[in-house]
């Protein structure tokens, strides 16, 4: 009698372990999807980047190719959690955002000019 306690315990125990995993399984999933960014940047039209743009499930191919050549542009899109941050940033003409944004402007500017 015991033994059967024992048996439907362990039996109890696998299904509610199976029933967990499975309950985080589409939590899984859901943080490979690309979460909402903002660009910070500054606006430049002639390459479709304009200040404070959502980005919606991952970022459209005009953004990759101008991240190809500049990966480094990469920081200026920033998760929509950290806006305030951001914000807080380029408030300051010294930050690491601020000086990223003029940066890519004058490249990207440069490179149309010439």
């Amino acid at each position: 009698m015991a033994e059967k306690v024992k048996n439907e315990t362990a039996a109890s125990k696998e299904t509610a372990v199976k029933t967990n995993t499975a309950a985080k399984e589409p939590a899984a999933t859901a943080k490979k999807t690309p979460e909402q960014q903002i660009y910070a940047g500054p606006t430049i039209p002639k390459h479709g980047l304009f200040h404070w743009a959502v980005f919606r499930g991952g970022l459209p191919a005009f953004v990759d190719a101008v991240l190809k050549e500049h990966p480094w542009a990469g920081a200026l899109f920033v998760p929509i959690a950290d806006l305030a941050d951001a914000k807080r940033q380029l408030a300051d003409s010294a930050s690491p955002l601020t000086v990223l944004g003029e940066r890519l402007k004058k490249t990207l500017e440069a490179k149309k000019e010439g």
